[in-house]
């Protein structure tokens, strides 16, 4: 799920290319509106060409069923019988290994939350069109994007930040570089949507701005075949000291949106370079 802001940003991929033909998967659709279950179905039938599907409208029917050769479990929240979270609690608890997708009306990111705390492998709005669904299965059935921590806010000196962690699993023939060219730089700090905001970027702006937006981190040697692992992070307020003449430069900022208000835009500006006011009190380690 990959997107700043955008908790639903992980499955808004590509539209469909390809069908998965094999092997043949185990589908439940657990979901008491007709009409909608049917949609699912349709999409499961145009996804996995060759996939057994069952349907399920209830918690008693999804307790019925037995979970431990089927391969995925699309869920809605709301079915008869249910009480928040309790029909994937049963699902994980009867058969951790099968993939559940959470397709619900609640869109609140604290139950998403909570909902991927529990072992969901995806979270799917019921506001999202066929073919964001579809692709959804098909990243979790690649064993694709998960998000672990949505929205965690951690603190700061000066000022609170919106955290999220994301996890995928690349593909052999996804190299670094690649990694690189699809994350970087970071939607928070172009704005959105990102590309339409480089461009605007690139503009007016007169020159590149170094290394403040890129990233720092560490690459570290494959071990026993493995894959090389890195760590990188944003240089954002950071800053950067030029030891010929001792001058630092020190850039804040922040993402432009839609509905961005520029005094608010200023006082985060402001938050954000607060820490170079601050006197700092001497350190000794003895």
């Amino acid at each position: 799920m990959i997107g700043d802001g955008d908790p639903f940003a992980n499955y808004r991929l590509m539209p469909d290319k390809n069908v998965l033909m094999e092997p043949n998967y185990r589908v439940v659709v657990a979901d008491d509106h007709p009409l909608f279950r049917e949609a699912i179905v349709s999409v499961v039938r145009r996804t996995l060409a060759n996939a057994e599907i069952i349907e399920i409208c209830d918690l008693t029917g999804l307790q019925a069923q037995n979970l431990d050769d089927v391969d995925m479990l699309l869920l809605d929240l709301n079915m008869p019988g249910v009480h928040g979270l309790s029909a994937l609690v049963h699902a994980r608890a009867q058969a951790p290994s099968v993939a559940v997708i959470v397709v619900t009306a609640m869109e609140d990111p604290v139950i998403m939350q909570r909902a991927l705390d529990l072992g969901a492998a995806g979270f799917v709005p019921k506001s999202a069109n066929l073919c964001e669904i579809s692709k959804a299965l098909q990243t979790v059935l690649a064993g694709g994007v998960s998000v672990p921590e949505l929205f965690r806010v951690e603190r700061y000196e000066t000022v609170w930040q919106m955290t999220s962690t994301v996890q995928a699993t690349l593909r052999p023939d996804v190299r670094l570089t690649d990694v690189f060219r699809a994350t970087f730089p970071c939607g928070s700090i172009t704005g959105a949507p990102k590309v339409a905001a480089m461009c605007a970027i690139s503009s007016l702006e007169p020159s590149p701005r170094g290394l403040y937006c890129g990233a720092i981190g560490m690459i570290s040697p494959s071990v026993d075949g493995a894959r090389p692992s890195s760590v990188w992070s944003v240089a954002i307020r950071t800053a950067v000291i030029d030891a010929a003449d001792g001058r630092v430069e020190f850039a804040s900022g922040g993402g432009i949106t839609y509905d961005s208000v520029p005094d608010d835009e200023d006082d985060e500006l402001e938050s954000k370079i607060a820490v170079l006011r601050l006197a700092r009190p001497s350190f000794d380690l003895f």
